[in-house]
This record gives structure tokens, sequence and C-alpha cells, in this order.
């Protein structure tokens, strides 16, 4: 499948190539892909489609190591980002850490899309998880994030903050 999915891309057939390689990664989520090219080749309504429909449909085979199917969750999820689309953005990444719960990665999208939903106790929840079981992961991902990242990210924590001051155990986290 995957051999096919790379002769229709080369031939310039983009819904053949994507139709194929879905099929492959339902089969098998290691399947080799390189998905930096098809971050880079395809717009993200189609990775969205790739990923998330061979997610869904590994999701109901037997047997599909979940690790594996939580990248291609993650990638659903990128996409989501990348479209613009929080909400689905929210539910990708919240599969993702139903799968790996110490994906940090994972945890800093989830919780931005879920502030930016306006979904305040699963933002909530999100970040007191980070903060409580994965501090050291999920501070690395915050650190890396450039400074326009950085100030999204620092504006609905101290939002969330303010709205919790009276709660003083969860303002502190």
């Amino acid at each position: 499948m995957m051999r096919l999915g790379d002769l229709a891309a080369w031939n310039g057939q983009t819904a053949d190539a994507l139709r194929h390689y879905g099929d492959a990664l339902s089969v098998n989520p290691a399947t080799r892909l390189d998905h930096n090219w098809i971050q880079t080749s395809y717009s993200a309504k189609q990775r969205l489609e790739l990923y998330g429909g061979a997610a869904d449909r590994a999701a109901k085979r037997e047997g599909i190591d979940q690790t594996q199917l939580a990248a291609l969750e993650w990638y659903a999820g990128r996409a989501a980002l990348d479209l613009g689309d929080d909400a689905k953005c929210l539910e990708w990444f919240s599969r993702v850490l139903g799968r790996t719960p110490t994906d940090a990665g994972a945890r800093y999208y989830a919780f931005r899309s879920a502030f930016v939903t306006r979904e305040t106790a699963r933002a909530v929840e999100l970040a007191l998880e980070g903060a409580r079981k994965h501090i050291v992961p999920f501070a690395d991902v915050v650190k890396a994030l450039d400074a326009t990242a950085k100030a999204q990210f620092i504006s609905p924590v101290r939002t969330l903050a303010s709205k919790n001051r009276s709660n003083l155990p969860i303002c502190r986290d």
C-alpha cells in the first residue's frame, strides 16, 4: 500500500496517494512514512483526513499498539491545530493523552485548545495534571516555545489562576 501511495504521489495523484497512505497506516500505524514530507506537501485539511481517518480505522482493529496509534492521533491533532480547529485539536490531543498520559506536547496543545474553546474546567485539569505529575517534561515544552507562544501560554495560566484565587492549592499549582 505504501508503494502504491508513493507511485500515486510521484504521478501527482494526490487523492490516491493519501488513500493508499491512510490504508497502510490504518493496518499498521508504525508503517514507515515520511511524516515531515507529508507535513510540508499536503494541506492541513488533507493531513487531518489522512491521519484522522487512519487513526479511527486503526482504533477498531484488535492488537494495535496504543503508542503507535497515539502517534497517528498526534498528527491528526497537529493538523487540526494548523487548520485552526481548536475543538478538533482538543479532541485529538485528549485521545493521545488517554493512551500516553506523559506526552507533554499533547498536554500543552490540549491545554491551549481547551482554553481557547472556553472549556475552562478541562484547561485547569490539564494544567494541574501537567504541574503535579509531569512537571519536568511539561515545563520543557513551555521553555522551548518562542516568545509569542510563551505569551499565549502564560495568558491563560494567569487567567485560570485568577479565576481559582479562592482555591489556594489549584492557584498555587
